[in-house]
């Protein structure tokens, strides 16, 4: 009996010792890092565009600046008038003070009545139409009706020069058997180029053009066959009211 017991011991013993030994616990995960925030790129800050360059001031040059002088002191005068590039003549005009005379170069009909001659008063800007230059055509003495004042009112060049502020010296030239001086100036955009007769310091042509070259087509007033100081009242006086 002893023996028996004996033995079982040694049988559990052995049964104990093959057994394979518990798992160890697992280690605990190391906690993960928190990412990395992501830095936006900061938004470009718009920027105001440069500003343009201030235009170089324009400077009136001696010679133009007696011109206009010498054009202050013009009392009246008379030229024939030609819109550019067109070139034609559409009238003779006798400027003195507000009051103006026009000359139209042939004969016109309202309501069968010819008229050839308009005055304006451009201080009330009005216009009035006779019929004076042919005594055989005209057959009535007074006023035949009242046509637009701005048909006939144009850019009169002693106002034109008196307004500039700035002109430089291009040379002289003759320009219509008159000693003449060159003047250019940019005004607006537009680049200027004025005829002006030495003497009386008016303006016998003013070109406009789109260019600083002053080349191409231009746009402007042509003065033709000017007279100085001999336009009197009478001249420019409608001969039976307005």
């Amino acid at each position: 009996m002893k023996a028996v017991i004996i033995a079982l011991s040694v049988i559990t013993i052995l049964l104990v010792a093959c057994a394979p030994a518990p798992a160890a616990p697992a280690a605990p995960a190391a906690p993960s890092e928190p990412a990395a925030p992501v830095v936006q790129p900061p938004a470009p800050v718009p920027t105001a565009p440069e500003p343009e360059p201030e235009p170089e001031p324009q400077e009136m040059s001696r010679i133009a600046s007696q011109l206009q002088e010498k054009a202050a002191k013009v009392k009246s005068y008379s030229f024939s008038y030609a819109e550019l590039p067109e070139n034609k003549v559409s009238g003779h005009y006798y400027v003195k003070g507000t009051a103006v005379r026009v000359e139209l170069l042939k004969q016109h009909v309202y309501e069968g009545e010819q008229y050839d001659t308009i005055y304006l008063d451009r201080v009330e800007g009005r216009a009035v139409a006779y019929c004076e230059l042919n005594p055989v055509i005209c057959k009535k003495e007074g006023a035949i009706f009242k046509p637009d004042f701005s048909d006939y009112d144009v850019v009169y060049p002693h106002e034109f020069m008196a307004g500039i502020t700035a002109g430089e010296d291009r040379g002289s030239l003759t320009h219509e058997d008159a000693v003449a001086q060159n003047i250019a100036f940019e005004r607006d955009g537009g680049f200027y180029h004025l005829i002006v007769h030495k003497f009386y310091g008016i303006p016998m042509m003013i070109e406009i053009f789109d260019n600083p070259d002053f080349k191409g087509e231009e746009t402007g007033h042509a003065y033709r066959e000017m007279v100085f100081n001999l336009v009197t009242e009478e001249h420019v006086t409608p001969p039976n009211g307005w």
